[in-house]
This record gives structure tokens, sequence and C-alpha cells, in this order.
């Protein structure tokens, strides 16, 4: 079972739990196994699927910000019925020669949006600003690292505006 022995070694040589020794962090040294899995595996798995996330952001912002909405779309839908947000990705922006791609997502029963901008001069950040419909955009954008950003975040900023 050679590919299996390779994919644990990239992702030891990877991951955030491997500290250099044998033995997994006291935080996740115990070997309960739930489900076929034990602990040191899970650790080894989400830290090894988050570089490849990771990385994947880096190469392509906006389709890794697409793929967050996309889940915060669906968790939202789920969670709560009255909210129907409607995402859209815009290219306006970057038509009329400003480099940057602007993703809208409104809420039609409150008329609110957040407004998320991944602007080429600024790599690795995301601008973002609530607002509402009728405004379309204000003045003062907000920043973050593109990398502390997750559809979790996403998920609770529409619950939270739109709810």
């Amino acid at each position: 079972m050679q590919g299996a022995a390779d994919f644990w070694s990239k992702a030891l040589s990877q991951s955030a739990c491997n500290r250099k020794t044998e033995q997994p962090p006291a935080a996740v040294s115990f070997q309960k196994k739930r489900q076929g899995y034990t602990v040191w595996d899970l650790c080894l798995t989400v830290s090894f699927r988050n570089q490849e996330w990771l990385n994947k952001m880096s190469e392509d912002p906006l389709k890794a910000l697409s793929d967050m909405a996309s889940d915060a779309h669906a968790r939202i839908q789920a969670a709560h019925e009255h909210i129907n947000p409607v995402v859209e990705v815009r290219r306006g922006m970057r038509d009329a020669g400003i480099p940057a791609d602007v993703m809208t997502i409104d809420c039609l029963r409150t008329h609110r949006r957040i407004t998320l901008i991944l602007h080429d001069e600024q790599p690795g950040l995301l601008l973002y600003q609530f607002v509402t419909m009728e405004d379309e955009v204000g003045d003062d954008f907000r920043q973050m690292a593109l990398s502390e950003f997750d559809s979790a975040k996403l998920f609770d900023w529409m619950q939270d505006y739109f709810g």
C-alpha cells in the first residue's frame, strides 16, 4: 500500500501537528479510535487539506472566494428559510480597467448587501463592506487577510446582517 504511505509521509511533512517527533503533540497523542480514524490521523488530514486549500487560494483567490460563498450560501439556506441571498460575481470593475473582482451578496428581503472585493494591487487582502442595495457601494471598506476568511465567517456575516 505504497500510495497511502506516500500520502501520510507528505501529510506529515506539511502538518502543523508535526513537531519533528515520532509522536503527535500531547493534545492529540491519544490513539482513541472513532469511526476508524485516530485523532492523529484526523489532525494530519485536516492540516494537509488546509495546506491544499491555502495553495489553491493563492493560485486563484476568486475561485476560493466563490467556493466559500457557495458553501456559506447553502448553509444559510438550510439554517434560515427567510434568508435567501443572491450571490453575484461582477466583472464591471475589471471591464472598466480597474484590476479587481467584486462579489456581492444581496438579501432581497432586507435590501442589504455585503460587498467583497479582491484587488490585484492588494494581493492576499479581502476588502469588504456592509451596505444597502440602494447605496450600491459606500466609501469605507474594511479589510482583512484573505487567509483569515472562510465560509464560516461569511455564514456568520450573512446570518447577522441579513437575519
